[in-house]
């Protein structure tokens, strides 16, 4: 999904889902592979991930043709701040 699509397809986002991760690849990657036939274009799916590597990263791109994903890659600073920004980033109208 190009930008401006995604720019366009925020007006009316319903649901933000959003993961948070640390060293969790195996997990994220089932948990995509899951979303796909799931999600429509009223989701999106934001990550944070705060691994030491960039794993996570290289997965998400494998699915970003696919899926609405905005990635986030972070320092750890534990699961309250990573919520909080999280949350913050979200667009929906409801947040998982």
């Amino acid at each position: 999904m190009s930008i401006s699509q995604y720019q366009n397809q925020q007006n009316h986002i319903l649901l933000s889902i959003c993961i948070l991760t640390y060293d969790q690849l195996s997990e994220i990657e089932r948990l995509l592979n899951s979303l796909v036939p799931q999600v429509t274009d009223e989701v999106e799916i934001i990550i944070r991930d705060d691994s030491t590597n960039n794993e996570t990263g290289l997965l998400v791109k494998r699915f970003a043709n696919i899926l609405p994903i905005r990635y986030f890659h972070g320092n750890k600073e534990g699961i309250d701040k990573t919520v909080i920004f999280l949350t913050e980033e979200a667009q929906g109208k409801f947040v998982w």
